[in-house]
Parts: C-alpha cells; sequence; structure tokens
C-alpha cells in the first residue's frame, strides 16, 4: 500500500479500504491518493455475477476509483469510477459493478 504525504489515515480492515484527508485539504480542493494491491480468488467464467464496488464518501469534492489488472502482461485499467453526488443515506454510499471477466485473461 502507499498513499498520498496529506493522507491522514490508510487502511483495510473487514473487507473495506479507508482513506481520510485533512478537511481543510479537502475544502481547497486537495486530492489524496492510495495505491493498493488486491488478489481476488474463486473468480470463473462460470460466473455471471458483477464484482461490486461501494464506495462512501463525504460532502466535498469527489471520489475517483480507478481498477487497473495487473495479472497477466502489461498493467491496463479495468474502469474507472467517479461518485461526486449526495446520497440521502449517512454514508453518502455509490454502488458501482465490473463485469467479472473484467478480472480473468
Amino acid at each position: 500500500m502507499s498513499v498520498s504525504p496529506d493522507t491522514i489515515m490508510a487502511r483495510m480492515e473487514n473487507g473495506k479500504i479507508y482513506l481520510t484527508q485533512p478537511l481543510a485539504s479537502a475544502n481547497g480542493g486537495q486530492s489524496v491518493l492510495l495505491t493498493i494491491d488486491l488478489a481476488y480468488s474463486g473468480i470463473s467464467y462460470a460466473s455471471q455475477a458483477p464484482v461490486t464496488f461501494a464506495v462512501e464518501r463525504g460532502h466535498l469534492g469527489s471520489t475517483t476509483v480507478t481498477l487497473w489488472n495487473s495479472t497477466w502482461g502489461s498493467p491496463y485499467q479495468v474502469a474507472e469510477f467517479t461518485w461526486g453526488g449526495i446520497q440521502p443515506d449517512p454514508l453518502n454510499t455509490a454502488y458501482f459493478r465490473i463485469p467479472v471477466n473484467h478480472f480473468l485473461p
């Protein structure tokens, strides 16, 4: 895991990835970056279910998640999702789904 210098906290816990930055930085429009390598198991061509990700965020700016597959040869971008809206739920959650075949050779 690598994080940008202005990050307050970055961790993985119970299947979630957490990343926070100082409120002053967020108000100023500054970004923080987290790079993490994840390994999935049990994904097969037989699976028709997409891989689902949830983004929970505050109400400032936006959050962008970019997924790369680096398992076979040169890394390539699988998907990118940006969430800058505000949902009525307290965690301000947005979901995005990626077809399982994007993670297979």
